[in-house]
């Protein structure tokens, strides 16, 4: 596909991230979590990749002022993430995926840095490519190399379509009611395995996807 085509599909993405982040209405549960963020630590905040629409909104209207880092593909794909990303207040940070754990790329290197120079990352550990809810150990590596905090994030609604692939994608109808649920940050050792880290960190971001459906249809 030419590149200008990508640009324009990452066009479209921007719009409906936008007239959502505009138009929803986002009841948040955990919200002391958010407060009890450590200003001394960096912040990686996490979810599943199916999630992106209902959370980048969101994440983007509470760090405002901050930069944020939005992780993407270095391939084709990340054309259309990257424009759309700008658009939406992201700055993109091109990593390859081709490495399940990209541990030794300079990239990755660079992000580290980034973090622990302020910014705030929004990253899917199991994205771009899944499998479904499989956290990949690269957002391990990266939390526990640059000390940050892994802030666990799900979201839920009810009106809103379902796109039938590996993630089960959902993209919220403008005006939905978006429920928000942000579970407690926790900072893994550079020395703590990382499959324990990953563990952890599925659990929660499962558990934060459950506890917002739950919440969601009480009302």
């Amino acid at each position: 596909m030419p590149e200008f085509l990508h640009r324009l599909e990452g066009v479209g993405l921007a719009g409906s991230v936008l007239s959502i982040l505009h138009t929803a209405r986002y009841t948040v549960h955990g919200a002391e979590n958010l407060e009890g963020l450590r200003p001394d630590r960096p912040i990686l905040v996490a979810a599943w990749h199916g999630q992106t629409h209902l959370l980048m909104g969101f994440v983007r209207s509470r760090w405002v002022g901050t930069r944020l880092r939005f992780i993407i593909p270095d391939d084709e794909r990340g054309i259309a993430l990257g424009t759309g990303g700008r658009l939406i207040g992201f700055q993109p940070f091109k990593i390859s995926m081709k490495d399940q754990s990209f541990s030794s790329a300079r990239s990755t290197l660079a992000l580290i840095r980034s973090l622990q120079g302020g910014d705030v990352a929004y990253i899917n550990p199991d994205g771009p490519y899944g499998p479904l809810r499989v956290a990949k150990d690269g957002v391990a590596f990266i939390a526990a190399r640059a000390g940050a905090q892994l802030l666990p994030v799900g979201a839920f609604t009810a009106t809103g379509f379902r796109l039938r692939r590996w993630d089960r994608y959902t993209v919220p109808l403008p005006f939905s009611r978006i429920t928000v649920v942000v579970r407690p940050a926790f900072i893994p050792g550079r020395q703590e395995p990382r499959t324990a880290i990953l563990e952890r960190l599925s659990a929660e971001m499962t558990l934060a996807v459950g506890e917002a459906e739950a919440l969601h249809s009480k009302g």
